[in-house]
C-alpha cells in the first residue's frame, strides 16, 4: 500500500536505542532499484521497521512509499526483533538490553500480584536470559557486557573501536573492580563471623 512519507511517525525509541549510521549506501540502493522493502507501520501509522529507508527516502525528496501495516502487541519488543539482523555496536545492544528488560519486566508485573516480585534473583536471571535470546547473544556475553558497562563504561566505546575486546575489557574489570569488592566483602564477613564467636 503506497503512503505519503509526511504521514509517517518515526518511533522516538528507535534514536533513542540505535546510533546513527551512513545512509550513503542505502540512498544509492533506493535510486538505483527503488523500493524493495516497505516500511512497516502500525495502526497510528509510527513506524516500527524502516526508520532508515524513511530518512534515506526523505533525504532524496520523495513524497510516498510502499508500507504494510501491522498489529503488535507491543511495539518496542517489535522494532527491536525488526533489528536483530542489523550491525549493531554494543553500545546498540546495551541500549536495546535497557528498553528490553523494561518492557519485559512490565510483562512479568502484570503476571505478579506484588510488584515487589520482580526484583527476585530468580526473575531478575529470567529477564536477562529472555533479553539476552531477543537479542541473540550469549547469556554470558550479556552480563559481562552489563559488568563493563556499570563499572568501566568507557570500555564499551573501546570494544566499538575494536581497541579492546569483550572477554579483553571484561578481565580488567574483575582485576580493577570485582575481586576488590569481593576480597572487602570476604574481609567484612571474616570480622563479622569473628565478633559473633566474641561475643557468644
Amino acid at each position: 500500500m503506497k503512503m505519503l512519507l509526511k504521514n509517517l511517525t518515526p518511533n522516538e525509541k528507535n534514536n533513542e536505542i540505535y546510533s546513527n549510521t551512513d545512509l550513503s549506501d542505502l540512498k544509492n540502493s533506493l535510486s538505483q532499484y527503488g523500493q524493495l522493502e516497505p516500511i512497516v507501520i502500525n495502526r497510528d501509522m509510527v513506524i516500527i521497521s524502516g526508520h532508515r529507508r524513511f530518512y534515506s527516502m526523505s533525504q532524496l525528496g520523495w513524497k510516498e512509499c510502499e508500507v504494510r501495516i501491522e498489529n503488535f502487541d507491543n511495539d518496542i519488543i517489535s522494532l527491536i526483533e525488526f533489528n536483530r539482523t542489523r550491525v549493531k555496536t554494543r553500545n546498540d545492544i546495551l541500549r536495546e538490553a535497557r528498553i528490553l528488560e523494561e518492557e519485559i519486566k512490565k510483562d512479568i508485573g502484570k503476571t505478579k500480584r506484588d510488584k515487589k516480585e520482580i526484583k527476585t534473583e530468580k526473575d531478575r536471571y529470567r529477564v536477562l536470559g529472555q533479553v539476552a535470546d531477543k537479542l541473540g547473544v550469549g547469556l554470558t556475553q550479556m552480563k559481562q557486557l552489563k559488568s563493563i558497562q556499570n563499572y568501566e563504561p568507557d570500555y564499551i566505546d573501546r570494544i566499538d573501536k575494536g581497541e579492546l575486546s569483550v572477554s579483553g575489557a571484561y578481565r580488567l574489570v574483575q582485576q580493577k573492580h570485582i575481586k576488590k569488592h569481593k576480597k572487602q566483602r570476604g574481609k567484612k564477613e571474616t570480622f563479622s563471623l569473628e565478633f559473633r564467636k566474641l561475643l557468644s
